[in-house]
């Protein structure tokens, strides 16, 4: 699971910081992938947002996510 930070501007916008550092995903600088947004409304306004930036995230930069194997069985047809 990425790792949120969300901090609230004062102004009527947050800033919404997205790692993946903690699951060790590299962009091609070999720098962990990250992305951050300004979300205009609340702190809870800008949690409910990140998820939707995570999947963002991830589908823009899919490469970088390895997708796991489906097991064979010897056979068995699908």
């Amino acid at each position: 699971m990425a790792e949120h930070t969300i901090t609230d501007n004062g102004n009527g916008t947050c800033t919404l910081h997205i790692s993946f550092e903690d699951e060790g995903v590299k962009n091609e600088l070999d720098q962990f992938l990250a992305g951050t947004i300004l979300v205009e409304g609340t702190t809870a306004q800008a949690i409910d947002y990140a998820n939707i930036f995570e999947a963002d995230l991830r589908r823009c930069n899919a490469k970088l996510f390895p997708v796991p194997e489906m097991p064979t069985m010897e056979g068995e047809t699908i």
